[in-house]
This record gives C-alpha cells, sequence and structure tokens, in this order.
C-alpha cells in the first residue's frame, strides 16, 4: 500500500527516502525533502527538482549541503529564496545576495538568520520596509551604532523590538523609556539594561501593565518595589509580593492586604518573614493557606517552639495562672487554636490549625519532663 506524505516525513530508512525521492509525485518528493533522515546526495537530487515547492523544501533542509544552498539562492523563485534565507547553515556570502532580494520577507529572514554579517544587517537596518528594520532591531547581531538609529525610527514596532534588544545601551533605553507609546515603555521596563533612574519614572507610568513590567522585572530596587507596593491596581501589588528583591517591610504590609492574591503571592516569596507566615497560615481565604507549605510550616513551629521555650521558664514561676498562660502562649504562636487543652499534667496535646503539622500524624506533644 502506498504511503502518504505523513508517514514518508517520518521515515528513517534512508534506502527507502532515496527511492522515493525519484517518484513520480512531488507531493511525495516534497515530504522527502523535509524529512531530517535524507541524506545530502538524495536532497541535493530534490534541490534540482522541476516543482519549487520541492526546491524550497529541500532548501529548508538542515541536511542540505552548503554548495547546494548557493545553488538555491540563485532560483528564479522568491519562496525558494526565503527557504535558503530561513536555512542557519546558509553561506554569509549567500545571505548578503539574499539581503539585497526585491521581495521583503526574503529579506526579512536574511534578518532573522543568525549568519547574516553585521554589514548586511546595517544595510537592511536602512530598508523601506517596516517589517525588515523589525527583525533586524531583533537580531542579537546588530551593531549597537545600527541599534540607536532604530530606536529612533518612525515605526513603533520597531522602536518595541530595540526595547527588547538585551544589546540596546542604557542611553538609547532612556530615551525609549519616553516613548509616545505604552507598549514601548512596558518592553523597556523588562530589559536588564534599563539605569535605576529611568526604572523609577517608570514606576510613576500612567499605563498599569508598564508598572506591571517594573514590578515583575528581577532588576528592579527594593526601594521602587516599595512604592509599587502601595499601587492602586491589584495586579500590581500582586507582581510586587512576588519579586525576590522585595524587603521583608512591604511583605510585611502586603501579608495584611485585603485581596486574597496579594496576600498568595507573599506567601509563595522566600523574603517573608516568619511571623507573618504565622499570619498567612492562619487566613481566610484557604488558596493564600495552602501557599504556605509544609517546609514554611516546619520551619516556622521550629521557631515558635524555640520561642516558647525561651518563655516557658519565667511563665511558670511568674503566672498565678500557668496552664492559661500557657494556652495563650501557644495561641500567639499561631500553632493551636483557641481551643487548646492543658491537661493536669502539664502535658500538651492538640492539632494544629491548617497544615502546620509537626509530624504526620499532625499533633504536637511536649510535657514538662522535657524542659
Amino acid at each position: 500500500m502506498r504511503k502518504d506524505t505523513y508517514e514518508i516525513a517520518v521515515i528513517r530508512n534512508q534506502n527507502e527516502l532515496a527511492i522515493l525521492a525519484r517518484d513520480q509525485d512531488e507531493d511525495v518528493r516534497r515530504a522527502v525533502a523535509e524529512n531530517p533522515n535524507t541524506f545530502p546526495e538524495d536532497l541535493s537530487v530534490l534541490a534540482r527538482d522541476e516543482n519549487w515547492y520541492v526546491r524550497a523544501a529541500a532548501a529548508r533542509n538542515p541536511n542540505t549541503t552548503q554548495e547546494d544552498l548557493s545553488i538555491l539562492a540563485k532560483d528564479e523563485d522568491r519562496y525558494v529564496h526565503r527557504a535558503v534565507a530561513e536555512n542557519p547553515n546558509t553561506f554569509p556570502e549567500d545571505l548578503s545576495v539574499l539581503a539585497r532580494d526585491d521581495t521583503e520577507f526574503v529579506r526579512a529572514e536574511v534578518a532573522d538568520n543568525p549568519n547574516t554579517s553585521p554589514e548586511d544587517l546595517s544595510v537592511l537596518a536602512r530598508d523601506d520596509m517596516w517589517a525588515v528594520r523589525e527583525v533586524v532591531a531583533r537580531n542579537p547581531n546588530t551593531t549597537q551604532e545600527d541599534l540607536s538609529i532604530l530606536a529612533r525610527d518612525d515605526n513603533w514596532f520597531v522602536r518595541r523590538s530595540i526595547a527588547g534588544n538585551p544589546n540596546t545601551t542604557p542611553s538609547d533605553l532612556s530615551l525609549l523609556a519616553k516613548d509616545n507609546e505604552w507598549d514601548v515603555r512596558a518592553i523597556v521596563a523588562q530589559n536588564p539594561n534599563i539605569a535605576a533612574e529611568d526604572m523609577a519614572i517608570l514606576s510613576g507610568d500612567s499605563e498599569t501593565l508598564v508598572r506591571h513590567a517594573v514590578a515583575q522585572n528581577r532588576n528592579t530596587l527594593p526601594s521602587i518595589l516599595s512604592v509599587l507596593a502601595k499601587d492602586e491596581k491589584v495586579s500590581v501589588r500582586a507582581d510586587v509580593a512576588e519579586n525576590p528583591n522585595t524587603a521583608a517591610e512591604d511583605l510585611s504590609v502586603m501579608a495584611r492586604d485585603d485581596k486574597w492574591i496579594v496576600r498568595a503571592a507573599v506567601a509563595q516569596n522566600p523574603n517573608t518573614a516568619p511571623e507573618d507566615m504565622y499570619l498567612l497560615a492562619r487566613d481566610d481565604n484557604s488558596i493564600v493557606r495552602n501557599k504556605v507549605t509544609r517546609d514554611d510550616m516546619k520551619q516556622i513551629t521550629e521557631e515558635s517552639w524555640d520561642r516558647i521555650y525561651d518563655q516557658m521558664a519565667d511563665l511558670f514561676w511568674s503566672k498565678k495562672n500557668p496552664k492559661e498562660a500557657l494556652r495563650q502562649l501557644f495561641f500567639k504562636e499561631g500553632l493551636f487554636d483557641v481551643n487548646l487543652q492543658v491537661d493536669s499534667g502539664m502535658s500538651i496535646e492538640r492539632t494544629p490549625i491548617s497544615s502546620a503539622s509537626s509530624d504526620e500524624s499532625g499533633s504536637f506533644r511536649k510535657n514538662q519532663a522535657a524542659l
């Protein structure tokens, strides 16, 4: 039974592929040309096929030799040219020819190819079509001189790509931080090269999504995050609560935020203080409580026991009703609820609140002999 093109595209047997590369059906030959297991020798045959889409498929195949790619770069069909421009194995010299192709989408593919030389990228940075310049703006091989030119491009899509390029200089990012398009400013706020003073300006941007980007940036200073911790938008405060640079003092304030999504984010921040974790472990919202992990609770309970031991001796000698004082102490530490019972032998046994369990049974037991 004859194989369909999908089956041919995944065949691994090179001998079978060699036979199918010479099949009368052009769709079969195209499927062979697309197969990553096809030998270069068979791709060389397909690179000279009478049908342009077979040649284009061969031009995209990573196994096609650079010599055959050079031949295909001179093909009469523009779609074949585009396929050659997409191939990461294409010679820089052939890309240089295609960089001057009459077809816009061919030049755009050249601008995206990692083998394109900085000199050809410089030519494409001045292309009449903004779609070509936008791709140049994203290319990591584009020189800073050309990036600086594109930072002042009339098209905001081009400027947005410059804002996201990791090679864009802080001075050009400073210019783009004042761009009229909020999309551009938001991308600037995510760039790791942005200066602190520009980040501070963007933290006060009128557009919520720009402030979001500032709050999400892992290079944002704690002082800037402190301002955004008081933002009117709940989602911005939640982003601040997730940022590992946020100070413990600000996290403490947000642990008491009236929106549960902010408190849930605080519960996941590694900088949140244990005393605020106690609070979040007893939150009215189950989602917030569930964000406090077992490891968090283990640390909380261990630190709580340490504090209890420190206070235990004074408590027994100074209080008229040590059992009641002990019950209040445990409740204050967030280990047990108000119904904690202390028996006459001063043993304490109670299931802790929420997920704050010290062992698999979920019970705590401490007695006077252990002190």
